[in-house]
């Protein structure tokens, strides 16, 4: 198993890092991974994953910095989960369906789930001692 675990600041202008990090943690990857395509595979997951950490820092930690992020990804066999953790109160995923044909062109906001739907297998939460967990996972 390679697991990548990370704390950060509620600070937005950190995703750029962070997708560089999910990135390099894919390319490290690959002696695990087998026959995937990396580039594209990489570019997913650092999409789902800087999503899933902006509507943390915004809506769940309500970009307070003093309040952590929490990233954790695991690559185990040919399942990639990935974990976001943040200190708000989360929301219900089947009250969240978005019609996206319904978002003004000029709105740059409300697409977020529905992108990271798109780009993994399976998407679930928890909330549980005063943290809320996102969870996804992507079979390769």
């Amino acid at each position: 198993m390679i697991r990548l675990e990370l704390t950060l600041p509620s600070n937005i202008k950190l995703l750029p890092l962070i997708g560089d990090m999910v990135e390099t943690f894919i390319t490290k990857a690959r002696d695990e991974l087998g026959n995937v395509d990396f580039e594209d595979l990489a570019f997913k997951i650092n999409l789902a994953v800087t999503e899933a950490i902006a509507n943390a820092i915004k809506h769940g930690n309500k970009e307070k910095e003093e309040l952590p992020v929490k990233l954790l990804i695991e690559l185990e066999k040919d399942v990639l989960k990935i974990e976001v953790t943040d200190c708000g109160e989360g929301f219900r995923l089947e009250k969240k369906e978005v019609d996206i044909s319904k978002i003004p062109e000029n709105q740059d906001s409300g697409r977020g789930l529905y992108i990271i739907k798109k780009l993994v297998d399976e998407v679930s939460y928890s909330y549980e001692n005063g943290e809320y967990r996102f969870y996804m996972t992507k079979r390769l």
